[in-house]
Order: C-alpha cells, then sequence, then structure tokens
C-alpha cells in the first residue's frame, strides 16, 4: 500500500526536474542555483523511496508468511461466519420487508375495525329503539292484560250471582209426583229426563220402574235418561 502511494510521487518529481537529461546529465555543478536545492532533494527522496519499498516489500513478505500460517480450519471458519453474518442480514431485510407488510396489513385492519364499531353503534342505536317499543308494547300488553283479569273477574262474581239466584228459583220448584220441594242432592235430588220435565230422584224411579215412561207428557223413559241438576251445581 506504502509502495503504490510512494513510488508515483517519486515518477512525477522525476518526470517534472530530470525532463531533459541533457541539460543536467547527473552533474548538479552544471544545475543553475534555482534548481540544483530541488535535485538534490530528489535524490534524497529517490533514496528514502527506495528504503520505504524495501521495507513494503518486506511487510508484503511477512503478511503472505501470516496468512500461510494461518490454520485452513480457521479460514473456513472465517469464510462460514461470513456467510452466516450475510445470510442473518439478508433474512433481517426480510424481515423488514414482511415488517412492513404486515404493519401496512394491519394498519388495513385497524380501517375495518373502526368501520364495523360505526355499523355496531348504528346497530346499538337501532336496537334501542326497538328495544324501547318493545318494553313500550309489554306496557300496553300488560295494561290489557290487568284491565281482562279485572273483567273476568267481574263476569266472574257477576256469574256466581247469577247461579246462587238459579239454584234459589230451582228450589223454590216442588217434585210434580210428591209435591214436595226437591233437594240439591241425596234420594230426592233434582233430576231430568229427555224430555226436559224434572222431578225428584227417588219418586221418578219408582215411577219408571213400573211405568216406563214420563209422568207428565207420557213419553218412554228409563232410568239411563235421567239427568241430575243439582248436583251439577253444587259441585260448582
Amino acid at each position: 500500500m506504502a509502495e503504490e502511494i510512494i513510488m508515483p510521487m517519486h515518477d512525477q518529481l522525476e518526470d517534472s526536474f530530470l525532463a531533459n537529461p541533457e541539460k543536467y546529465n547527473g552533474d548538479e555543478n552544471k544545475c543553475d542555483g534555482k534548481h540544483s536545492n530541488v535535485l538534490m532533494h530528489l535524490k534524497a527522496v529517490k533514496k528514502e523511496c527506495g528504503i520505504l519499498k524495501k521495507k513494503v516489500t518486506r511487510m508484503a513478505r511477512v503478511n503472505n508468511d501470516l496468512r500461510n500460517k494461518i490454520p485452513e480450519n480457521l479460514r473456513e471458519d472465517f469464510e462460514k461466519q461470513t456467510y452466516k453474518v450475510q445470510f442473518v442480514q439478508l433474512q433481517k431485510d426480510q424481515l423488514a420487508t414482511e415488517r412492513d407488510g404486515l404493519l401496512l396489513q394491519l394498519e388495513h385492519e385497524m380501517d375495518k375495525y373502526a368501520s364495523v364499531l360505526r355499523k355496531l353503534d348504528e346497530q346499538n342505536k337501532t336496537m334501542e329503539e326497538i328495544k324501547n317499543e318493545f318494553l313500550r308494547e309489554v306496557s300496553e300488553r300488560k295494561k290489557l292484560r290487568a284491565e281482562a283479569l279485572s273483567a273476568l273477574k267481574e263476569q266472574e262474581k257477576n256469574h256466581s250471582l247469577e247461579m246462587d239466584k238459579l239454584n234459589q228459583t230451582i228450589l223454590e220448584y216442588t217434585c210434580s209426583i210428591c209435591l214436595s220441594p226437591w233437594d240439591t242432592f241425596g234420594e230426592h235430588r233434582l233430576a231430568s229426563l229427555a224430555c226436559g220435565h224434572l222431578f225428584g230422584d227417588d219418586c221418578i224411579k219408582i215411577c219408571l220402574s213400573r211405568a216406563g215412561e214420563c209422568p207428565t207428557c207420557r213419553r218412554s223413559a228409563h232410568t239411563g235418561d235421567l239427568r241430575y241438576i243439582c248436583d251439577r251445581y253444587h259441585s260448582l
């Protein structure tokens, strides 16, 4: 390296001051005063260059000797390590590229997420309106149900009063066979034939066993045709 720097400097000086060999002819006494000092300096430089050249040559020889002394396995390890460093750098560049791609993808996903959030907000507003409408409808239905229950209770009360009146009216009638009031249950409970005429149970059974017909309209009848009215109302 030093030889490559020093030798061009020497050549340049030699070309500049020794361009006319007849003028100097190797004798510094023939040089005028202006160039004699330069020529002497040039000779000193040439001598120094020779010394430096020898040193550079010796250093190059030592360098080659050192290279030859390096074990083969160390050179191979160095080459492997160099290859690994290059491979790691390549992977680093690839990872950087992948990272940039993932960042772009993440940014895109964030935009999509923001859009979904906006849609969810709109849907939440719609759901809130639906919820309020549903609550209003439930409240109205509860109100209607309460009114319907109140009306049913009133109807039940009126029906109970009417049934009491009907039972009282039925009790006022008497059996047309024995002319005794019939009972709401027991042996003389109110019984009806298919023709619709009413009698006491024990009285009509005796008549049917003898004649087999209704004592009032004379229509054919049997004990299987009997229907008990007072027992039905009594059970209610």
